[in-house]
């Protein structure tokens, strides 16, 4: 009896109600600052305001934006310089190349004014609000926000250095946006995405199979504005030097210079567990192509909207090669899709208790890959989009009868 009223409450998702989210989301956020403060603050690896120590991955946003402000914006795409300026700065870490593109570096360029805590605190705080804002938005309530800001994927970010929450404040956003006809704001915040261009291979795809072509057409405006606004900040040279290192940046994901336990799309967990370039390559193409099929037919469908969010939110992380593990911050965003279809009474059975799942495999994907050689990071990807082509199915096959 036990067993069975446990299981019929994963399906129903009767554990997710108010006065059990919400204690557990006070202890998680006080773990949370515990822990940051051990690793971080209390060892002193972040920094003070007299210095610009930074010991994650921050460090290469914090010297970029300063190299550019000091007129030296192309020495971020130089990385035998960049590594030595952040040999000087770091901790002895390892150093970070800068795979983005000049535009990036533009969002990054008022950083540069301030030492590295405060940028770090700064950029963190940031998104945070943008992303909050966003996760309220979807669910309609401040719980969406306290939600998203406290799930493990959404802290890993932090605790990277990363811009998890920026990332999912702009696919997100774009996402509500679309839902509520205002296609313009839309694709302004899909083109400032293009600073991360391998998280939204599939966009383009989805909003013309969509018929949202006023979306489409002001992401490529923006797109093509905000690179011609980094371009008169920084120059042609700027622009040359990231894309003269763009072999360097295919050997970092093909060679294991980034180590393949650290990323975690399709591509990647087929070297980690052997296979050869060509192989992983086309594991992934077979992959994407199947998941661009997916996004396509699901964009096309009379279905709801949020059911073809989460398509393409789990689509989109499956279809690029090039996934580090805290990107999957965007997973997040689906999470909150899943606690407004909960809220307006949506959800089929288990469909909120595997969004958790999703949840749970992208944390742990990391350690499982690196300590086990096990790549599951491309399973929470999934899980998020069969959720939303079950619900399309379950909602197209309703309305044919």
């Amino acid at each position: 009896m036990n067993v069975t009223s446990g299981l019929n409450g994963l399906k129903n998702a009767h554990w997710a109600t108010a006065d059990r989210l919400i204690p557990a989301g006070v202890m998680a956020a006080v773990g949370y600052l515990v822990a940051f403060y051990l690793l971080f603050i209390h060892a002193h690896t972040l920094g003070d305001p007299a210095n610009g120590t930074i010991a994650n991955d921050f460090v290469s946003f914090a010297l970029a934006s300063q190299q550019a402000v000091q007129g030296n914006a192309e020495v971020p795409y130089q990385f035998d310089l960049f590594s030595r300026l952040q040999a000087a700065t770091s901790n002895g870490e390892p150093p970070f190349a800068f795979f983005y593109p000049p535009t990036y570096l533009l969002l990054l360029f008022p950083l540069g004014y301030l030492t590295g805590f405060m940028a770090f605190a700064t950029f963190q705080l940031v998104s945070m609000i943008a992303a909050s804002a966003m996760a309220w938005r979807i669910a309609g309530t401040w719980r969406g926000a306290f939600l998203f800001l406290l799930i493990p994927t959404s802290i890993a970010s932090i605790f990277h250095g990363q811009n998890g929450f920026l990332t999912s404040a702009l696919l997100g956003g774009a996402l509500w946006a679309l839902s509520e006809n205002k296609g313009v704001l839309a694709g302004i915040l899909i083109g400032v995405l293009t600073v991360k261009p391998q998280l939204g291979l599939l966009i383009p795809f989805a909003l013309i199979a969509g018929g949202y072509w006023r979306t489409f057409l002001t992401a490529s405006l923006t797109t093509l504005v905000f690179a011609a606004a980094s371009w008169l900040v920084f120059g042609t040279d700027v622009w040359l030097a990231f894309f003269d290192q763009g072999e360097f940046a295919r050997e970092a994901m093909s060679d294991g210079l980034v180590a393949f336990h650290k990323l975690v799309s399709v591509f990647a967990g087929a070297r980690l567990i052997g296979a050869s370039i060509p192989l992983a390559f086309a594991l992934q193409g077979a992959i994407s192509t199947a998941v661009l099929l997916v996004v396509l037919w699901a964009w096309r469908s009379p279905a709801r909207f949020s059911s073809k969010a989460l398509v393409l939110i789990g689509g989109g992380l499956l279809a690029t090669p090039f996934l580090l593990s805290y990107d999957l911050a965007l997973i997040g965003v689906g999470v909150v899709y899943l606690y407004a279809q909960k809220i307006r009474g949506e959800l089929l059975p288990w469909d909120l208790s595997l969004g958790v799942l999703a949840v749970l495999i992208a944390g742990a994907s990391r350690y499982v890959a690196g300590q086990m050689g096990v790549p599951i990071g491309p399973l929470a990807p999934a899980i998020i989009m069969a959720i939303g082509m079950r619900q399309i199915y379950s909602q197209t096959r309703t309305q044919a009868v």
